[in-house]
C-alpha cells in the first residue's frame, strides 16, 4: 500500500471492489471480488493475471484457489528457458 498512499487516484477504478492480498510462502496472491465473488486471481510471480474467475459460469467465493508453489515454480522454469532480451538500437 506503500506504494498507492500518495496516489489514491490509482484506487478509483476499484472502488466498489474488494482487494485482498495474501502471502503463501514467498509468493503474494491478489484478488478481486465484488460482494463477496471473486473475480480474478492473480499470482504476483506471472506476468499477467492467472485466473479470470468472471468469465465462468460458476461464482467463486472470494477465497485463494490456486497454489502458488505450483504456479510460481512452473512460471520461473518457464521463463529460464523463455527468456527475452531486449537490446537497444544504435541510430547511426
Amino acid at each position: 500500500m506503500a506504494a498507492i498512499n500518495s496516489s489514491q487516484r490509482i484506487l478509483a477504478p476499484f472502488e466498489g471492489y474488494q482487494l485482498k492480498v495474501f502471502i503463501q510462502d514467498k509468493n503474494a496472491v491478489l484478488l478481486l471480488c465484488e460482494d463477496d465473488v471473486l473475480l480474478i486471481e492473480d499470482a504476483g510471480c506471472t506476468a499477467q493475471s492467472d485466473i479470470q474467475h468472471w468469465q465462468s459460469t460458476h461464482q467463486q467465493a472470494c477465497e485463494i484457489t490456486l497454489d502458488t508453489n505450483q504456479v510460481c515454480t512452473v512460471n520461473r522454469a518457464e521463463s529460464k528457458y523463455n527468456a527475452k532480451f531486449v537490446c537497444p538500437v544504435r541510430n547511426s
